[in-house]
């Protein structure tokens, strides 16, 4: 019968939620703190640590890169790289932090380092599932282990001694665990977490071996903050299906009864709560519970699995025209589903503007602007976790992206303004060579300095011939030359009275007019002096002007290189985020393809399961043994 075909799939439909899970309640960022890194002796490394426990830890990663580009950590140690490690690890660096944890356990330094850096590595390879790797990292952790750090080693080799089925180390190293109930509240204390994490996983590995009691109904798994809440429904479902499995009705009921009313769960809660009452024989019961989920109006797999096990509810009951009914009512919306998976497979294609608007994490109203269907099935798809990070991590790519543009976008501005004023630099340099303009002022000045020298020197000796024309002087050497034969005559005993007046009159003229003359040219040959100096400072001052348009225009040169290495960088950076888009948009769309696919032949699957069981109820001539044999 229907139900008998059901009760094969149990295990199916939550397989995902009985898989064992990993939890680090500290994390790697939380956990990348080390008892050497306290001890600040460089402010470089200070203001990394002060975001990092800012929780601004992309800032931190930040500054530790420049510091170890710049190299200014002089007095640290290894305690950096250890930070960096631990970061890198936490934000799913696996290659990056690999690098650095090899590099510490290579290097000869603080044993406190090299233990933490085994722990750091040990946790690597755990979170690639990589578990011999792990142990034989964890073994590796020495005495010297931070004591932050002792909880969460214990609680890693506590889960790899359970994956090999040694519980008896599993319960020593558990116990190594700090002891959770001292702390008030315990939710703030991550031991607590660890022991309801090991607890669960051990529980899931009871499940694995079918060594499930109904005694293990009493949880150790406890509290009110959302995580735990949420492990212990995940237990509970999983004991759930596994009681189904077993046969034992009456602790399946009470497993799902213990799942969260608003719990992610709650569908297949619901679905194994109504399996376990119809094997009871309490169909009644469980075409009511059914309801809550047929009356949904998405179709999800638990959904599609209620309306067939509402049609057998019914047809225990004796119902067989509401069982054919309720088949093909399931019937109809299977085939409106398998349309709008066919419709809504359409528009998100790669490329198809309802695709670009759902990797950009836009709503369901964005997506669905310009097309007319009903959006449920696209409602349930935003939904599914695989998508939302798909979408989460294109959105921060393509965040990523519109940085590097701006970035671009500024520097080509800058790049453009930086053009502009070396042109202007250029236009006023002209075609004037600097370095014979300078030749040139340097000339001036030294004929300005000798003739200031000689102008002085001459002053200084009231050199008349400095300061008048050489014809005056000239004209006052004959008069004085004339004066000099007429007292040679006059000594002969001639008679050069005459003369000698006339010439002496002649002389005090030169005289007075040579007198006239000095004073007029010394005051001049200052005036003329100062306006050279003024005119040669002048010129001094436009050379320097020009020197510093030289000096401009090289700077301007060595920006203009400076921002095309820049430009480069961006665009290589701009290249790898695109990249980076596009395999991610790949996987996307290869996950859709996949998911469509899934739905698809699940649908397929049902509607094929519902056609039957119609046709085998309206067959007057069906035999219950027959249609379970056909089943079979």
């Amino acid at each position: 019968m229907i139900y008998q075909r059901l009760l094969t799939r149990p295990r199916t439909i939550v397989c995902a939620i009985l898989s064992p899970i990993l939890f680090s309640v500290t994390g790697a960022v939380a956990a990348a703190q080390s008892q050497v890194e306290h001890h600040i002796s460089d402010l470089d490394y200070g203001v990394a640590l002060y975001h990092y426990y800012q929780g601004n830890h992309e800032q931190a990663l930040t500054e530790l890169a420049i510091i170890e580009k710049q190299r200014t950590i002089k007095h640290q140690g290894l305690a950096p790289e250890l930070v960096k490690g631990g970061m890198s690890l936490s934000y799913g660096l696996y290659e990056q932090a690999n690098s650095i944890f090899t590099q510490l356990l290579s290097a000869q330094g603080d044993t406190s380092i090299q233990a933490d850096a085994w722990f750091y590595s040990g946790q690597l390879h755990y979170q690639e599932a990589n578990w011999l790797a792990a142990t034989r990292a964890f073994s590796k952790v020495s005495s010297k282990l931070s004591n932050k750090h002792r909880d969460e080693f214990y609680y890693f080799k506590a889960q790899l001694a359970l994956k090999s089925l040694d519980f008896e180390q599993y319960q020593q190293y558990k116990q190594l665990i700090s002891d959770s109930s001292s702390h008030e509240p315990q939710e703030l204390n991550p031991a607590h977490h660890y022991h309801q994490y090991l607890d669960h996983n051990h529980l899931l590995q009871k499940i694995s071996a079918k060594q499930l009691t109904f005694a293990d109904l009493t949880l150790s798994i406890s509290g009110t903050n959302p995580e735990m809440i949420a492990l212990a429904d995940r237990s509970y479902l999983a004991m759930g299906y596994a009681f189904i499995e077993q046969g034992n009705s009456h602790a399946a009921i009470n497993a799902f009864k213990q799942v969260s009313l608003d719990s992610y769960l709650f569908d297949p809660a619901i679905l194994g709560y109504a399996w376990a009452l119809s094997s009871l024989g309490l169909h009644g019961q469980a075409q009511s519970i059914l309801n809550k989920l047929t009356s949904k109006p998405e179709l999800n797999v638990y959904v599609q699995e209620a309306l067939l096990a509402q049609a057998y509810a019914s047809e225990q009951l004796g119902d067989e025209q509401g069982a054919v009914i309720k088949l093909t009512s399931a019937l109809k919306r299977f085939k409106q589903q398998q349309e709008q998976l066919e419709v809504m497979q359409g528009l998100l294609t790669r490329g198809h503007a309802c695709y670009n608007a759902m990797i950009l994490k836009k709503t369901v109203a964005d997506c669905n602007a310009s097309q007319q269907f009903n959006d449920l099935a696209l409602i349930e798809l935003l939904s599914d976790t695989r998508f939302s990070t798909y979408q989460a991590q294109l959105q921060q790519v393509n965040q990523l992206k519109q940085q590097f543009k701006q970035q671009r976008d500024k520097l080509e501005i800058y790049q453009q303004m930086l053009i502009e004023k070396k042109h202007t630099a250029q236009a006023r340099l002209g075609n004037i060579e600097l370095a014979t303009l300078k030749t040139q002022v340097v000339r001036l000045s030294e004929q300005r300095d000798s003739l200031v020298s000689r102008i002085h020197a001459a002053k200084g000796e009231d050199d008349g011939e400095f300061f008048l024309p050489a014809a005056q002087v000239a004209h006052q050497q004959k008069v004085t030359q004339a004066l000099d034969t007429l007292a040679l005559l006059k000594s002969k005993g001639h008679d050069v009275t005459e003369q000698a007046r006339r010439l002496s009159f002649i002389q005090r003229l030169a005289l007075w007019q040579q007198d006239y003359d000095y004073a007029l040219n010394v005051n001049t040959t200052m005036q003329l002096l100062k306006q050279l100096n003024a005119e040669l400072s002048q010129l001094l001052t436009s050379y320097q002007q020009l020197a510093k348009h030289v000096a401009q225009v090289a700077n301007i040169d060595a920006e203009l290189k400076q921002i095309g290495r820049l430009q480069d960088n961006i665009n290589q950076q701009f290249r790898h985020s695109a990249a980076i888009s596009e395999r991610i948009e790949q996987e996307f769309a290869v996950a859709l393809s996949d998911y469509f696919t899934q739905r698809q032949q699940q649908l397929q699957h049902n509607i094929a399961a519902a056609k039957l069981a119609v046709v085998q109820m309206q067959d007057v001539a069906y035999r219950p043994d027959d249609i379970g044999d056909a089943n079979e």
